[in-house]
């Protein structure tokens, strides 16, 4: 009879198998990469709104109507991005300064950063004082770095989350 020959066994490939996991690390597993994929698509979501409010920086209005239009709109889109804004800051012809409250709905008035008007206007009582005005939208630094802060958040929970060992 012949001999069969027998290839020898390469002891370095069969040594390391895959390592098995149980039911529960295998969910879990699989929940950590959905958490990570869903924080990862919030992020790319959070930075389209920033720069969707960006693109509403330096925004014109022609008449104190407008501007106030433009404020509601903006505190829409702030209630639904999950961003607080204090006020709103606008500027006009001569240096004047408008700050609008969100929490009060009043509207003050000052010129070159240093007098604010003691007497706060009403929206109604400011477009029939200011309707001739024109108007430009100047948001605050701070709006931007609320969004870099919660998506700065999100990256450091994703960094936590592929470092963390099941």
């Amino acid at each position: 009879m012949g001999k069969l020959y027998q290839f020898p066994e390469h002891k370095r490939y069969n040594s390391y198998k895959a390592p098995t996991y149980s039911e529960d690390q295998q969910l879990l597993q699989g929940m950590m990469h959905a958490l990570i994929a869903t924080y990862q698509e919030k992020i790319s979501q959070l930075e389209s709104y920033k720069e969707e409010i960006r693109a509403l920086n330096e925004t014109k209005c022609d008449t104190a109507k407008e501007m106030l239009q433009l404020v509601k709109q903006m505190q829409k889109l702030f209630f639904k991005y999950g961003v607080y804004c204090n006020f709103y800051r606008f500027y006009t012809l001569n240096h004047l300064y408008i700050l609008y409250f969100n929490d009060t709905n009043l509207i003050y008035t000052f010129e070159d950063n240093h007098r604010m008007d003691v007497n706060p206007y009403t929206p109604s009582q400011f477009e029939e004082q200011f309707s001739n005005y024109p108007f430009t939208l100047n948001l605050e630094d701070e709006v931007f770095e609320a969004f870099d802060k919660q998506i700065q958040d999100l990256r450091i929970t994703i960094i936590t989350l592929t470092n963390t060992q099941i």
